[in-house]
């Protein structure tokens, strides 16, 4: 049986690197690990802060910028935040786009939004009491 596997990232092919990079940054203080400027494409490599290990999030952007379709044949990238109420709020005001309101789902709270190019983000959290 092979050495179990560690899970490194997640990509994302998106069609404005800078805008989308951004909206992680804001919405969910999400930060720059590296960036990978090549020939032809760009990597904007995004963690939590303070983070150790590969980042978690990676947007990829092709110079020759073909048109992109985003498909369902994928599930939301989630997040735990603190607070999904003022989360959804923030994506909302930076762009982002309604998927589903903040609904309770036991101790937690759960919402979907996308990111300005149509990627869905599922932003879970505790209820409040």
């Amino acid at each position: 049986m092979p050495d179990a596997a560690t899970f490194a990232f997640i990509k994302i092919v998106v069609r404005d690197v800078d805008r989308v990079r951004v909206f992680y940054e804001k919405v969910l203080g999400l930060e720059r690990a590296q960036t990978l400027d090549g020939e032809t494409f760009i990597e904007e490599m995004l963690r939590t802060p303070g983070a150790e290990g590969p980042p978690q999030l990676v947007l990829y952007y092709s110079k020759s910028n073909p048109p992109i379709t985003v498909g369902d044949g994928w599930g939301p990238v989630g997040f735990y935040v603190k607070d999904v109420k003022a989360t959804y709020d923030l994506a909302l005001a930076e762009g982002g786009g309604l998927v589903r309101e903040p609904f309770r789902h036991g101790d937690l709270m759960v919402a979907f939004v996308s990111d300005p190019e149509g990627h869905q983000v599922e932003l879970i959290g505790p209820a409040p009491r």
